[in-house]
């Protein structure tokens, strides 16, 4: 067991990591603002669930009009199945515990957005280029990989998947499934 003064300094940490705006959520915003995507409003507060939370959910990018969320996953932190970047061997038991249990809440969400008529797509951060290093801090170097192969690839995937009516949709580094 962990003595109080890690789990400060876990806490610490923890405190550091971004849970908006992240990099790849901004990677995705810039491309699809490239390929002329509109309408949609970021980190969007649509509805409040009391049955994952007592606060309002938040959709990464909402499109009103078409009824639809978009969601930008990091693969780790949202636990995605069979990824190699949701990585748990270095992971104590909460933390694993955490991970799922965020994995269990993503499901109600989708389940809770799905009974309200809204369509769904998760653009997972492995389909998209690494911009993990201290390289893409700056907003400058982060731009540069809206061109990169990979994430034009994926905007074009949402693209079309955005103008078509499939309910729910999932792109990620080894597979597209759409449904």
């Amino acid at each position: 067991m962990p003595s109080l003064s890690d789990k400060e300094k876990h806490a610490e940490q923890m405190k550091l990591v971004r849970h908006k705006d992240t990099r790849i959520e901004r990677l995705v915003d810039w491309a699809l603002e490239g390929e002329g995507v509109g309408g949609y409003e970021r980190n969007a507060r649509i509805f409040e669930d009391k049955l994952v939370s007592n606060k309002k959910r938040e959709v990464d990018f909402y499109f009103e009009e078409k009824q639809l969320a978009l969601f930008v996953h990091g693969c780790h932190w949202h636990a995605h199945q069979g990824c190699k970047r949701a990585y748990f061997e270095n992971s104590d038991v909460n933390h694993k515990k955490k991970l799922l249990g965020t994995r269990a809440r993503d499901k109600r969400l989708m389940q809770k957005l799905h009974e309200r008529h809204f369509r769904t797509l998760i653009v997972w951060e492995c389909a998209l280029p690494d911009v993990k290093s201290k390289k893409f801090r700056s907003d400058e170097e982060l731009r540069k990989m809206v061109g990169h192969e990979k994430t034009r690839l994926v905007v074009k995937k949402a693209t079309s998947w955005i103008e078509g009516q499939k309910i729910h949709c999932e792109i990620s580094g080894d597979f597209y499934i759409s449904s």
